[in-house]
């Protein structure tokens, strides 16, 4: 390790070198569990928000180890006029800066009927697409724990049977991979901030009249202070079961 990056490292506190140890060390943990070699491609799915810049970060300082080559992939859905192209410009910006290859495609087509489903299935044709021309044997998405409790409330919010609730794996479908799917959103930001990374916000999700929206800031904190602080953990531990 060079002097400079030495001293960098000497500086951080405590509760930072533990921040950063917690995310690093767990998506090593999963990268491990792929068995991926010097010869394997990843390609990591990059929105510019939180929980895709830790996942690209971490990737990117744990692969000298790790033994992988990366890449990255942007769509940019264009439903935020210029908050989008901030995105993109932003996320050009940052893998520029890790010296990750990046592919960035604009979406057209979408309209607003079924626009939140169809918005994910092109974002999936995309990124496999992508993967396919890169022959990158890995996509690694930056889904948490949040996310996974989310989904379960939402699940069960319209109705989904025992069968309904399984949401969401580390490894899976096919090839995907989620190294953060057992962290909180918590220790991401804690990650972000002890590294001094930026990230953009997604207004849309600030949109109440979204339900995941109305879940994320208003039911999963509500049950997490009024009846369970574990409320999260406990839902993702169902969903793996």
């Amino acid at each position: 390790m060079r002097e400079s990056s030495r001293k960098v490292t000497d500086s951080l506190s405590a509760a930072a070198r533990k921040a950063i140890a917690l995310v690093e060390n767990t998506v090593a943990r999963v990268m491990a569990g792929l068995r991926s070699g010097a010869h394997d491609r990843l390609l990591a799915a990059i929105s510019g928000g939180p929980d895709s810049v830790a996942a690209l970060y971490a990737l990117q300082r744990i692969r000298g180890r790790a033994g992988y080559q990366l890449a990255a992939a942007h769509l940019n859905h264009g439903l935020r006029g210029s908050e989008s192209d901030r995105d993109e410009k932003f996320v050009r910006e940052l893998c520029g800066r890790l010296d990750i290859e990046l592919v960035v495609e604009r979406a057209c087509g979408l309209k607003p009927a079924n626009l939140e489903e169809r918005a994910r299935e092109l974002r999936y044709e995309f990124l496999n697409r992508t993967a396919d021309a890169l022959k990158a044997q890995f996509i690694v998405l930056g889904h948490h724990q949040d996310d996974q409790a989310e989904t379960i409330l939402l699940r069960l919010l319209r109705g989904a049977g025992i069968a309904g609730l399984a949401a969401m794996a580390e490894w899976g479908p096919g090839r995907l991979v989620r190294p953060l799917l057992s962290l909180n959103r918590v220790a991401i930001l804690a990650y972000l901030a002890a590294i001094g990374a930026d990230y953009v916000v997604d207004s849309s999700n600030l949109d109440f009249a979204a339900l995941r929206n109305r879940v994320r800031t208003g039911l999963l904190p509500q049950l997490a202070r009024d009846y369970s602080p574990g409320i999260a953990r406990r839902l993702a531990e169902l969903a793996s079961e």
